[in-house]
């Protein structure tokens, strides 16, 4: 008997040592940013993730200069303690670590934990001099997890796969101010000097949950919203890239139909460093936005965002497709509209620096910047969690351009044009889907498609300039 209680003690007592962190899963926003001072006020309204009874300690993380005011849960305050710790996520190189203890507000764990909290969010070079986060007289700049933690996160270093529903996100500026959050507008007013914005984001990377707040002129169109400001330079700016959005949105239609969900992307002009893309926001900078080419490589982010929604198909995440549909589409098909745009010759020299990039990061298993990537893996092997390692790297972006510049070159343009058009149509598509259409059009180039995705070789047939 006493053998029995002891081996359940352990397991009790391991199960308690073994508890996964907190995490939330909800989240709802109140936030007034007051540029003139460099602070912001906030409340968060979190519902975290199923967690057993005895799960009562957790802990989240604020960006360093900000103090909670209060938690509370059902009603009843939380315990909580804070200590400014170092921390690499967060531009500062420190962030605020909140320990909080649950076990006070009874069994009921399903109501929000609701915390509020205040304080400036000065700018910081300490880790990058490209690091532009802040709150000060020009507006809001911050992103999220990774580099300015300006609401409650419940994530330690490291966790850059982590999403999180926005239900509600009201974002409160001066009146001269607008702010943007990566999400889908609700309503916006202006009342008493000020202007509130209502944001909505479902599944959003929490490092994605990006806001800006600009004296903005707003520009809506059917796909895309435009935020830039009002000198004449920008003014400029926001013509040119309009007009650039359109003659790639013409195109896709063209080539892929209409786009397949309802939502919008986001262009904002931002300040500098502030090249980013989060979620559906892609951020421009001040002096790229005034001098806009779409040839350069910030017309290919945001050729590579807006192609999302038209080549958008649903594929089961436990596919061996699904990282291929999710990133790889994307990544590959805003080319063929740059080879539209700006000659068949634009087209081949990138794609032949992507494969001589390839090739080298494959020997030599370094980035550009001598980082070590990830181990090479077939492309049908890679998880929908591993989306984050691979993505931009070099399989999930040029491996996937180099197999689908394979196919162009093996159909013909037209050819192929017409091929991707059908695989895009398809209501629901996975690996077996995509061999059996190909089969049906182009059974030649079905042993070759299975190496491509189902292996990491690389025979000289597949070399743009060995064939």
């Amino acid at each position: 008997m006493m053998r029995v209680f002891v081996v359940k003690f352990i397991a009790i007592l391991a199960a308690m040592c073994c508890a996964a962190p907190l995490q939330a899963k909800n989240y709802e926003l109140a936030v007034e940013f007051f540029p003139d001072k460099s602070i912001l006020s906030g409340e968060a309204l979190i519902w975290l993730k199923e967690r057993r009874l005895d799960d009562s300690n957790g802990t989240f993380f604020l960006h360093g200069e900000l103090r909670v005011t209060s938690i509370e849960m059902n009603g009843k305050a939380v315990d909580y303690s804070e200590n400014v710790v170092f921390f690499d996520n967060e531009y500062s190189l420190v962030a605020l670590k909140v320990d909080i203890d649950l076990s006070t507000v009874g069994e009921d764990v399903t109501g929000p934990l609701r915390i509020k909290y205040k304080g400036p969010f000065h700018a910081s070079a300490v880790r990058s001099p490209s690091d532009y986060m802040r709150i000060d007289h020009d507006g809001v700049f911050l992103r999220s997890y990774g580099y300015s933690v300006w609401f409650p996160i419940f994530l330690g270093d490291g966790n850059f796969a982590s999403t999180a529903d926005f239900q509600r996100v009201a974002l409160t500026t001066p009146e001269k101010f607008t702010a943007v959050f990566a999400g889908e507008l609700m309503s916006e007013s202006r009342e008493k000097g000020k202007t509130t914005t209502v944001w909505r984001a479902v599944e959003l990377a929490l490092y994605a949950a990006q806001v800006t707040a600009r004296p903005f002129e707003i520009r809506r169109t059917e796909n895309v919203d435009f935020y830039g400001l009002t000198d004449f330079e920008s003014r400029s700016g926001t013509s040119k890239i309009n007009d650039y959005v359109q003659s790639l949105l013409g195109i896709y239609r063209i080539d892929f139909g209409e786009p397949r969900t309802s939502g919008k992307t986001i262009v904002a002009q931002m300040p500098a460093y502030g090249n980013i893309a989060s979620g559906n926001m892609v951020g421009v900078s001040d002096d790229i936005w005034r001098e806009f080419d779409g040839a350069a490589w910030y017309g290919r982010t945001l050729a590579h965002e807006l192609v999302h929604d038209f080549v958008y198909v649903s594929t089961p995440e436990d596919d061996p497709f699904y990282a291929i549909a999710k990133e790889g589409f994307p990544d590959y098909f805003f080319l063929p509209a740059f080879a539209q745009l700006f000659g068949e010759t634009y087209y081949t020299d990138y794609l032949d620096r992507i494969e001589a990039e390839y090739i080298d990061k494959v020997k030599t298993g370094k980035g550009p910047r001598g980082n070590d990537l990830p181990e090479q893996k077939p492309l049908t092997s890679i998880s929908g969690s591993e989306i984050g390692v691979y993505k931009d790297v070099f399989l999930l972006n040029d491996r996937c351009r180099l197999f689908f510049d394979y196919m162009r070159r093996k159909m013909g343009p037209e050819n192929f044009r017409e091929f991707m058009k059908d695989v895009m149509s398809q209501r629901r598509l996975t690996r077996d889907d995509f061999y059996a259409l190909l089969e049906s059009s182009y059974p030649d180039i079905v042993d070759d498609a299975r190496v491509w995705l189902e292996t990491i070789d690389f025979p000289d047939k597949f070399r743009r300039n060995l064939e």
